[in-house]
């Protein structure tokens, strides 16, 4: 049996660069500010259209784990980078474009300092853009298919996310978006979110106030370290002036951990 071969990205040219730098203060207080990341968006991300080499540099006289620098909670869909040592100090790496704005790649680092190991960082996230923003932020598409699955579609140019499975849908910007529904006579419930634990006051959702066929999420103030699950009603036609109420399976998780940091 012939082995599957592990597919990395093609490059017809050399890939871009981005870069982050890494401070490491053991003493920082509160203690959850130990690691402060600096980058071009100011926060704990960066967006990645395309190939990209991610340059990290590290500051405050802690120094790069040799045995495993880097850890991948969800690592590029072709398999962990492998990592390039420039110094104890400086790595880097080249990752694919995320296939899907809800599905970030997402590392963290381990550093070494004094007579500790392993020391572990918060997670970074590399995001796919959102897109044009005039198309109205990021619309999707609720679709509900006649076999009774639900999936998520972004016009065309990702791939469906389907609702099952305990699919996690990550908000990592803190913006807004758009989820338009479509699909066998399936309207909004006209609640139609039910929050797993409380409807939580950084997150607002509006609906088309006319035929009840789109939702908005917005997020009207920088929120950090919180998350929400939620799963989608809708109303389906169940004979002559009757409807059936349904629900998305598994709760999906809006989680603003780096919307504000």
């Amino acid at each position: 049996m012939l082995a599957k071969v592990q597919q990395f990205p093609t490059l017809t040219e050399d890939p871009s660069t981005q870069s982050i730098e890494v401070n490491f203060n053991p003493y920082a207080v509160p203690l959850a500010s130990q690691f402060t990341f600096t980058s071009s968006t100011g926060k704990r991300y960066l967006m990645v259209d395309e190939p990209t080499t991610i340059s990290v540099k590290l500051k405050g006289g802690a120094t790069f784990s040799r045995s495993a620098p880097v850890f991948w909670p969800n690592p590029p869909s072709n398999g962990a980078p492998a990592v390039i040592m420039k110094s104890d100090s400086e790595i880097s790496f080249l990752v694919p474009a995320p296939t899907h704005y809800f599905i970030p790649w997402i590392f963290g680092l381990n550093v070494n300092f004094g007579r500790a190991s392993n020391i572990t960082s918060p997670s970074f996230f590399l995001v796919k853009t959102l897109g044009d923003a005039s198309l109205g932020g990021s619309p999707f598409t609720l679709a509900y298919n006649a076999d009774g699955s639900f999936a998520l579609q972004r016009l065309g140019s990702e791939a469906d996310i389907e609702l099952a499975g305990q699919r996690i849908m990550r908000n990592v910007l803190g913006d807004k978006f758009t989820v338009v529904l479509k699909g066998a006579g399936a309207t909004f419930h006209e609640n139609p979110i039910v929050w797993s634990n409380g409807e939580p006051d950084w997150v607002d959702v509006a609906t088309d106030p006319v035929e009840n066929a789109f939702l908005e999420f917005s997020f009207p103030k920088p929120v950090n370290g919180q998350s929400a699950g939620f799963q989608f009603a809708i109303d389906l036609p169940n004979g002559p002036g009757n409807t059936l109420t349904i629900l998305s399976p598994d709760p999906i998780l809006i989680n603003a951990t780096i919307g504000d940091g």
